[in-house]
């Protein structure tokens, strides 16, 4: 997984198809959280990349790794 995206809105199908492999500006509109977790891989916590600052701490010992995902920036 690349990142987590949360939406106040419905996202259709074709919505999701077209930004599945673009990076996000995070100020999308309906968008409340998007933590990128390719950002540092040695954080115990992932930064909200929107306005918002919701940043999430992992809770446990999990292992976060690199992926070499194809994305693209808007």
């Amino acid at each position: 997984m690349a990142d987590v995206r949360l939406w106040t809105t419905v996202r259709t199908q074709s919505e999701i198809v077209a930004q599945m492999r673009q990076r996000l500006s995070g100020n999308e509109d309906g968008l409340v959280a998007y933590y990128r977790l390719d950002d540092d891989p040695l954080s115990a916590v992932a930064s909200d990349s929107t306005a918002s600052g919701n940043d999430a701490v992992f809770s446990g010992n999990p292992t976060r790794i690199l992926a070499d995902v194809p994305l693209c920036d808007p």
